[in-house]
């Protein structure tokens, strides 16, 4: 075939490859916008970062650890319909509702480890996951009365 020629065919899986391209480019953006929406849907409640001795760490995991426990086990009620999580940090005071002990949580742990020119940073998270059907998802938020007068 000389350089004048075509082959209709090339042709075709080259239009082919490039459709192709561009649906998977129209799939990330799709994804892209589905993860955006996702976003905005969350409302973060309570966040906090401490620099604290390593030995203070333990004991304010076991706290978390005796609170899921007791929200397991329906707080101070017997109906085992779930109870509740309260969270406190720089005076601020957050109630979720939870399931009850025997219904399915998504729990993570990761554990990362990040390479800088100081040195290994490493990173630990633990995450816990449950959905609340809406008409039980109430949050309760309060803060110190004696934050709001520093304020």
């Amino acid at each position: 075939m000389s350089d004048d020629e075509h082959d209709p065919q090339s042709e075709t899986e080259i239009e082919d490859d490039e459709e192709t391209e561009s649906e998977s480019e129209d799939e990330v953006e799709e994804e892209e916008e589905e993860e955006e929406e996702e976003e905005e849907e969350e409302e973060e409640l309570l966040e906090t970062e401490l620099e604290v001795p390593l030995r203070e760490v333990p004991d304010s995991l076991r706290e978390l650890a005796d609170a899921l426990e007791e929200a397991a086990e329906g707080g101070d009620s017997d109906d085992r319909e779930g109870g509740e999580l309260t969270l406190e940090a720089e005076g601020t005071s957050v109630t979720v509702p939870t399931p009850a002990g025997d219904e399915i949580v998504e729990y993570e742990i990761e554990l990362e480890r990040e390479h800088e020119d100081e040195g290994d940073e490493f990173e630990l998270e633990v995450e816990l996951e449950w959905t609340i059907p809406g008409e039980e998802s109430s949050v309760d938020m309060e803060e110190d009365a004696e934050d709001d007068e520093d304020s």
